[in-house]
């Protein structure tokens, strides 16, 4: 059902393992504190860390756009054990696909008080994540982490067109994926209580930003 992303097919047909780990190990955190809340691995830490990387600007760009996909969606999972790299030759390090990604909206009362495991620019409760905490998260207050991930090819307008588009593509990709598997057994159910607050969240962030662009 799901393909590894950690595995490859090559020429032969066979199969060859490709050597990941997840952040927790990068940044030689025990996985029992996974969670930032648990003094695990904040947005910062993994910034510095990807900055560090050969392939930084890309490696920034995927975990701004897998972090902020989470945000949008209001997952209450994606720790540090649920971001990955993948390891190559001489140093070579890439963020890996997304996985284990999970909504909790569908849940009224996580709806109520939900909560990211890994905050925006220091904001980790869903629906507030504005101009500000994107504008933090790239560093505003912060003139060395600000200097390191520009240097590094990361910009505040790529991070404010990250968080728009995906804030208005989400809904629209949903939507189409749950009419194309409407007849699914719990289909209907999830779409019932998961499209409406994943909509709603995505249209309180693209007001809070537009609010803040005049």
């Amino acid at each position: 059902i799901v393909e590894r992303y950690d595995r490859v097919r090559v020429e032969d047909g066979t199969i060859r393992r490709l050597h990941q780990e997840d952040l927790c190990q990068a940044l030689g955190v025990m996985p029992a504190q996974k969670y930032t809340a648990d003094g695990g691995p904040t947005t910062r830490d993994i910034q510095e860390l990807l900055v560090n990387t050969s392939h930084h600007q890309l490696n920034l760009y995927l975990f701004t756009q897998i972090l902020f996909f989470n945000a949008i969606i209001g997952a209450p999972d994606a720790h540090a054990k649920n971001y990955s790299l993948l390891l190559g030759n001489d140093g070579a390090a890439m963020m890996a696909r997304m996985y284990d990604v999970a909504s909790g909206l569908a849940y009224e009362r996580m709806r109520r008080r939900a909560r990211l495991a890994m905050s925006v620019g220091g904001e980790n409760r869903v629906g507030r994540i504005g101009p500000g905490a994107i504008r933090r998260y790239h560093g505003m207050g912060d003139p060395a982490l600000e200097a390191a991930l520009t240097d590094a090819g990361l910009s505040e307008k790529f991070c404010f067109a990250t968080m728009m588009d995906l804030a208005y593509e989400v809904p629209i990709c949903m939507e189409e994926i749950m009419d194309e598997y409407a007849d699914l057994p719990g289909m209907a159910d999830l779409r019932e209580h998961m499209l409406g607050p994943v909509r709603e969240n995505c249209q309180r962030t693209l007001d809070l930003i537009k609010a803040d662009m005049g």
